[in-house]
């Protein structure tokens, strides 16, 4: 199971950009190479649709724990309870998150045939590395995954 997570949370992620890969492409050539009939797109492009304002919303509450918890680690005034408190709802937001991210790994499962889950697991693992190299979830992006910018408050 952890094998089929791992990748897929990074494939996923990407598919929770939604409209922004779409304009450059990136969903069509993923589609191309999964080899996608017209209706297993269509049903792909209208699960994103359903699922994905519910995911960029669980995405935006984990972001949000990950930099309280970052200010409250930099504040030299934060005591150990306080950061203990604050892990604690930054794990609960990050299974939350992940929960959405299985719901809708297993319902895009759902949609493909056995030899295109295993492509989009080998898609998945290949941005897991060019994440991991600096270059983003696509391989050429730099830090679209990967830049750690200074949010805003």
């Amino acid at each position: 199971m952890k094998k089929l997570l791992i990748p897929a949370i990074a494939l996923v992620t990407a598919l929770s950009a939604g409209p922004a890969l779409a304009h450059e492409g990136h969903m069509d050539a993923m589609w191309h190479k999964l080899g996608l009939a017209a209706d297993q797109k269509k049903q792909l492009e209208d699960l994103h649709k359903k699922q994905g304002p519910e995911m960029a919303e669980g995405k935006k509450a984990l972001m949000k724990e990950v930099h309280t918890m970052a200010d409250l680690f930099a504040d030299p005034s934060a005591t150990d309870a306080q950061l203990q408190t604050e892990y604690d709802k930054l794990q609960k937001a990050a299974d939350a998150d992940m929960k959405l991210y299985y719901q809708h790994l297993m319902a895009m499962r759902a949609i493909m045939t056995p030899e295109q889950r295993k492509k989009f697991a080998g898609m998945a693992r290949h941005w897991i590395h060019m994440r991991h190299m600096g270059m983003g979830m696509m391989g050429g992006h730099p830090g679209m995954m990967g830049d750690h910018h200074e949010h805003e408050d």
